[in-house]
């Protein structure tokens, strides 16, 4: 049996986020604002990272788009 993670997605290096971005205001990968379609990609300091369904599609594990 094969284990999920929780959040199967590449997060971009935290450097490279803006505050917008990692309090969950705008998308992590393509830095729109809109929250249309948004998911929980990752977390970071116990606050979660959103993303747009297809962005976060995009940037999902290979490992995990196969299980």
């Amino acid at each position: 049996m094969t284990m999920s993670m929780l959040y199967p997605f590449n997060l971009p290096p935290m450097s490279e986020l803006n505050m917008a971005q990692m309090n969950g205001d705008e998308c992590i990968y393509c830095w729109n604002g809109v929250k249309d379609s948004m998911r929980p990609v990752g977390r970071l300091m116990g606050g979660l990272l959103w993303g747009h369904a297809d962005c976060a599609e995009e940037n999902r594990i290979e490992e995990e788009r196969h299980a």
